[in-house]
């Protein structure tokens, strides 16, 4: 897991003025809660989305740190709806966390493009 973290740690950006990490893993969707939970304690301005390729399913996961969901007004709930759309995902959660599952053959090149879009709003 701590080699994941590190591994996905390296492709942080900055966007808007926020740290943000769109990425597609090879992992288990509980392991990628825990990066999510892991990232958005260590920094107060992270934004990630991660999507994994599970059984069936795309698994697309939404996490916001804290204080960016206090000063911002953000909803990972509200977000995952929106952008789930492209891969035809449904889900929900809590302001900082939420999760949604899609389409296996989804276009996750889009969903990043509109997550990114949905960020530009902040």
């Amino acid at each position: 897991l701590n080699d994941l973290i590190q591994r996905v740690s390296n492709e942080i950006v900055d966007f808007n003025g926020l740290k943000i990490l769109l990425s597609e893993l090879e992992a288990d969707p509980s392991i990628m809660k825990n990066i999510c939970f892991h990232l958005i304690e260590k920094y107060d301005n992270m934004f990630l989305a991660l999507t994994t390729r599970w059984k069936s399913k795309t698994i697309l996961n939404i996490a916001i740190s804290k204080e960016l969901v206090a000063a911002k007004k953000m909803n990972a709930a509200t977000i995952i709806n929106k952008v789930g759309k492209c891969i035809n995902a449904k889900g929900g959660g809590q302001p900082f966390f939420a999760v949604a599952s899609g389409e296996k053959e989804s276009n996750t090149n889009k969903l990043f493009v509109s997550v990114k879009e949905e960020l530009k709003s902040f």
